[in-house]
């Protein structure tokens, strides 16, 4: 099943930045505010959001073992480095109703660890944002 972009209008952004700042979920935060209302959480926000507010609750690998509480749903995660605990991104990908890696061989890994719709979602720049010409 793909998220279609009519259908959700809230977002709920899960990541951490505060180790690197230039972590990937700053740029999917940008992406996204362009077609969708985005808020950021960090991990220690985790039980202040409302599981009624978002359409959905997207959590974008930034290398911290946490997992997303059940109850927000439908969660996304995008899996960036598989490749450095593949034991781990299968433990957390089992978790979320949709997963996404950004390695092509991640994505099949995931696959073939049980992980049916785990499809691969590389990694991208958006040339005209400054934070891409650094």
């Amino acid at each position: 099943m793909i998220l279609q972009e009519a259908t959700v209008m809230r977002i709920a952004l899960l990541f951490d930045s505060a180790l690197r700042p230039e972590t990937t979920g700053v740029y999917c935060r940008r992406a996204l505010g362009e077609i969708a209302e985005v808020e950021h959480y960090t991990v220690d926000e985790l039980a202040t959001i409302d599981p009624n507010r978002f359409d959905a609750y997207v959590h974008v690998d930034d290398g911290l073992r946490y997992t997303l509480p059940s109850h927000l749903r439908p969660s996304i995660w995008w899996a960036i480095d598989t490749h450095m605990d593949l034991d781990w991104a299968i433990q957390k990908a089992r978790t979320f109703d949709f997963v996404f890696a950004a390695q092509k061989d991640g994505a099949e890994s995931l696959r073939n660890a049980g992980v049916n719709d785990a499809e691969w979602l590389p990694l991208a720049c958006a040339p005209p944002h400054s934070l891409c010409q650094q």
